[in-house]
């Protein structure tokens, strides 16, 4: 078997990553005025990761914000930490991370043609290459500086040692492929699913070719399973901040069902959503052609219908064929496998659709493979409906990467006016050991030079789980926090914040006028005054002769647990994610001469939680709420109907605590279940909001 690439060819794809790498890098240095930035703000959570390992410091972001989870990859600052310490600071580290993504368009380009070849014959492997080179989504993703073209490119790599052992049956070659594997493991979370795939592909066959030394294979699930054991370790648990904050399944309101449609939407996105972009599509003279131009030009998704149709004929007809049958299933498996395992994530269309990129390659072998297949049943003239069909295709994606160095230096040059900027006004207007809030970690951790407490919880430990939930919950964890971690100014964008009363005194805003980048035109500085934290912690007046036996503050996750919190909603309720949250907020209003600030949560149907009190003593029951309306919540004590809480509407923006007295008799044990469920017959609100319970005896 032939296995290097005629020089011929490695010349071509050589000098057409030098002239991609100078367009997009010309593109960016234009737009932004003579400025290296990358055209995300994430890439920069990499580099901030990457820095403080060089400085010896385990994945921790910022001085003594302890370890976190939040740049997805593991692989990815272990790299880019020694060119740290050779002297690449700042905006430097660009260019290493440039480097690193231009070599990895070459090598991944190489590798396309060498598994292409091995698939079926050389022109497989040279037309899929080209339609990966000539792909300016994919060249966007690999000089984005994120870690997407590491990841892509130990994929592919992976991919080809296997079908090289599968046919040569070669030790070194097990040993390469495992140690590949290891590496996508390590380089992004979808990367486990992929190594697992290949084991359970390779195992039987391995061990009987190699014997028991083959066993060695499950080696390359060490490093990631130590990783996760620290993780487990250092935080508590296996999930990490990015699945926490990203994913469907950690949503905390989505129902199974509702987990699984996610899923099945995400699915229906990336191979049929593409007709629901027509009537955006920049490009309208091609919008009704299917197959153009295989995800190259925004809007278009990245696997097209009539594309994938390519790809699935061309698994089926070569996969028949005796002795290629299992390494043309594994491309398939690995690229089905693979945007499976992105179908969890909350944020699959996020960024031109950068998490589905890494498995477009593979993709593309599929399509090369089925045009091939298809010319085949054409006996006569099979090589010339190749060669034409390739050069249709390729013609179609000629404008692809000129229209993405252009949206390549937009995006460079948004990060720029907006969080580069910002950067330079923290660092010269806030006092150096002032704590910043954000929302996007990147520029402002590595920039700002302030320590960082990050709100979605990416980088902050143990705080994505109340961003999920709302910013009530985001409160009540703000309140337990030491007041030296707590965040002197909030750097967001505002529309996260509904009606911004969670925010302080806007000091400086970084305005776009035109976004192809960012979640808002504002990114808005904020100095914040916590003196309303702990402010909710009684109500407006305590009741005389009686003394608190226990209390609940709704929406706090600690005070919940502790309490076994339950919230139930009833069956019309909001679907997906939003912001702010409609289930659980925060809310400022005037108590009994003072503001009184407190997070809550929106019931609409029934919350049970279990309070301690002296059995045979009566409960008088305190509940912070407000309402426009009429609202009414029925409570119920171990089982027992006892009463109602009830408000009349107010027009203002006041709290108001009804009571209810409890009857000794019912206190019957230590530990009480208390129900509030809403009665939505009575009430003329839509809901029932709950912030704070009391209990006095």
């Amino acid at each position: 078997m032939n296995k290097t690439i005629p020089f011929k060819y490695l010349l071509l794809y050589i000098l057409l990553v030098v002239f991609i790498s100078l367009l997009f890098g010309l593109s960016m240095i234009s737009i932004t005025r003579g400025h290296l930035v990358a055209p995300l703000d994430d890439s920069y959570i990499h580099f901030q990761y990457a820095r403080r390992l060089a400085q010896g410091h385990f994945f921790e972001y910022t001085e003594g914000s302890g370890f976190s989870t939040g740049g997805t990859s593991i692989l990815y600052p272990i790299l880019l930490a020694p060119f740290i310490l050779l002297g690449f600071h700042g905006v430097k580290i660009l260019l290493v991370s440039y480097a690193l993504g231009s070599l990895c368009l070459c090598f991944s380009a190489i590798l396309i043609h060498l598994i292409g070849r091995q698939m079926s014959e050389e022109r497989v492997g040279i037309l899929a290459a080209l339609l990966f080179l000539v792909n300016g989504n994919l060249a966007w993703n690999y000089l984005s500086g994120m870690e997407t073209g590491l990841f892509a490119t130990l994929i592919l790599a992976s991919v080809y040692f296997l079908m090289r052992w599968w046919m040569e049956k070669r030790d070194w070659l097990l040993a390469a492929l495992c140690f590949c594997l290891t590496l996508t493991s390590l380089t992004r979370p979808e990367g486990i699913a992929i190594l697992i795939l290949c084991l359970v592909v390779i195992v039987r066959r391995a061990y009987s070719i190699h014997g028991a030394s083959s066993l060695a294979c499950f080696l390359s699930l060490v490093p990631f399973s130590l990783y996760m054991f620290y993780v487990k370790l250092e935080t508590g648990s296996f999930e990490t901040a990015g699945l926490i904050s990203k994913s469907a399944t950690a949503a905390p309101y989505y129902s199974l069902w509702e987990k699984i449609a996610k899923v099945g939407d995400n699915l229906s996105l990336i191979f049929g959503g593409y007709y629901h972009n027509l009537s955006s599509n920049y490009f309208h003279v091609l919008p009704m052609f299917p197959l153009a131009p295989l995800g190259a030009l925004y809007p278009f998704l990245l696997f097209p219908p009539a594309a994938f149709l390519l790809a699935l004929l061309g698994t089926i007809l070569a996969g028949a064929r005796e002795r290629r049958n299992v390494p043309i299933l594994v491309v398939a498996l690995v690229l089905f496998i693979g945007l499976l395992s992105v179908t969890n994530s909350e944020v699959v269309a996020v960024h031109y659709f950068r998490y589905l990129s890494p498995f477009q390659p593979l993709f593309f072998l599929l399509v090369a493979l089925g045009v091939n297949e298809l010319s085949k049943l054409f006996e006569t003239s099979h090589t010339r409906i190749f060669n034409l069909s390739g050069i249709i295709l390729l013609l179609l994606m000629i404008p692809s990467p000129f229209y993405w160095a252009y949206i390549y230096g937009e995006n460079g040059n948004d990060i720029f006016e907006q969080h580069r900027r910002t950067s330079w006004w923290i660092k010269d207007a806030t006092p150096q050991d002032a704590v910043i809030g954000i929302t996007d970690a990147g520029i402002i951790g590595y920039f700002g030079e302030r320590r960082i407490y990050d709100l979605v919880g990416l980088t902050t430990p143990d705080q994505g789980i109340h961003w999920r939930q709302g910013l009530g919950s985001c409160f009540e964890r703000l309140e337990n926090l030491p007041p030296e971690d707590l965040p002197d100014y909030i750097v967001s964008f505002p529309f996260l914040w509904g009606e911004i009363n969670f925010l302080g005194k806007p000091l400086h805003n970084a305005p776009l006028l035109k976004n192809l980048t960012t979640m808002s035109n504002d990114f808005v500085v904020y100095e914040q005054d916590w003196s309303l934290l702990h402010s909710g912690d009684l109500p407006k007046e305590m009741p005389p002769d009686f003394q608190l036996a226990d209390s609940l503050d709704v929406a706090d996750l600690r005070d919940e647990a502790a309490h076994r919190y339950q919230w139930r909603e009833a069956a019309e309720r909001p679907v997906g994610w939003s912001y702010p949250n409609p289930r659980n907020f925060f809310y400022k209003a005037p108590g009994t001469g003072k503001i009184i600030a407190d997070g809550g949560r929106n019931l609409t149907d029934c919350e049970t939680f279990v309070v301690r009190l002296k059995p045979g003593k009566p409960v008088l029951v305190m509940a912070r709420t407000e309402s426009q309306n009429t609202a009414v919540a029925q409570v119920s004590v171990n089982g027992t109907r006892i009463g109602r809480l009830m408000v009349s509407g107010t027009p203002g923006r006041f709290w108001q605590e009804p009571s209810l007295l409890i009857p000794g008799e019912h206190i019957t044990e230590t530990k009480n279940q208390i129900q509030v469920t809403f009665d939505r017959d009575v009430s003329k609100s839509g809901s029932f909001h709950s912030y704070h319970y009391w209990f006095f005896q």
